[in-house]
């Protein structure tokens, strides 16, 4: 039987489309309509510019059932971008069943994707997206502010959830890296000035150049140090999805011996690996 499902929508990445043009979604992706967690991640394979608004449901689904696609329609009003998305529905399977005649579980986090491109925001003077549901209004007010390198995204949710304020309100920073960027980094790496001060000498070592040598405010968290492979010394020997290693550094380890901790020290292995969707 198919339910009409005004508290779930579903849809998957989304280009922006012109004004007056409406996009369908495909694949599954269930959420619902009352709050959302906001990110910025990298599209899988991004041109000059893109970035995409990753909305998540704070609880994952599981069940026999399968979700058809929303309606979003982007219109490009200039100052403003319009996202109305309108719900799908979803086919419960009710049916008895048996081991040997299961049905096709449907379970995961379930998120939407919405793609943009930071040019083409410049170029039509858009400062804001507002994204609303057919069935229950407002989604989200986002105040967009471009750079050269960057964008800065100040989201607020606005479904009349009881959230506290800062919770409700988010600001988001997302940049936008050169060409062969690499995340350079070693076990435990966390705020430790030794490790980072080696780990620098070993990237300096393979032709790599600290990242924030070339964005002007970019600082590196404190799991990952952020480099360029300016030199494309790395070439076809790092693909998109592996980790290797590009070097050895010396640390101190602390041991509980039979006279109380001391110290030893170890070799770790320096790892370097493109970045993810996430970083």
């Amino acid at each position: 039987m198919r339910l009409l499902a005004v508290f779930i929508f579903a849809l998957t990445v989304l280009q922006l489309a012109p004004a007056g043009n409406q996009a369908s979604a495909q694949g599954v992706a269930l959420m619902p309509n009352y709050y959302y967690d906001i990110s910025v991640i990298r599209p899988e394979t991004p041109g000059d510019g893109d970035f995409t608004i990753r909305l998540t449901s704070p609880a994952a689904m599981t069940g026999c059932f399968k979700a058809n696609a929303a309606n979003v329609e982007m219109i490009d009003a200039g100052a403003v971008v319009f996202v109305k998305l309108e719900e799908g529905d979803i086919e419960i399977d009710r049916k008895t069943t048996y081991d040997q005649f299961g049905c096709d579980m449907s379970s995961g986090a379930q998120y939407t994707d919405l793609t943009f491109n930071k040019n083409t925001l410049e170029q039509n003077g858009t400062n804001k997206i507002a994204i609303s549901s057919k069935s229950i209004g407002k989604l989200f007010d986002i105040d967009v502010v471009t750079y050269d390198n960057k964008i800065i995204l100040d989201s607020e949710l606005k479904t009349g959830v009881r959230l506290p304020q800062h919770e409700k309100e988010k600001t988001i920073t997302h940049w936008f890296y050169p060409v062969n960027t690499v995340l350079v980094f070693a076990n435990s790496l966390n705020k430790n000035p030794e490790m980072k001060k080696q780990i620098n000498a070993v990237a300096a070592s393979r032709g790599l150049t600290p990242l924030d040598m070339m964005l002007d405010g970019f600082k590196s968290p404190d799991k990952y140090l952020y480099f360029v492979d300016t030199k494309n010394v790395l070439g076809d020997t790092l693909n998109n999805k592996d980790t290797i290693v590009i070097g050895n550094i010396t640390t101190s380890e602390t041991y509980q011996g039979a006279n109380g901790p001391y110290q030893k020290r170890a070799k770790q292995a320096v790892f370097v690996r493109r970045p993810t969707i996430k970083d």
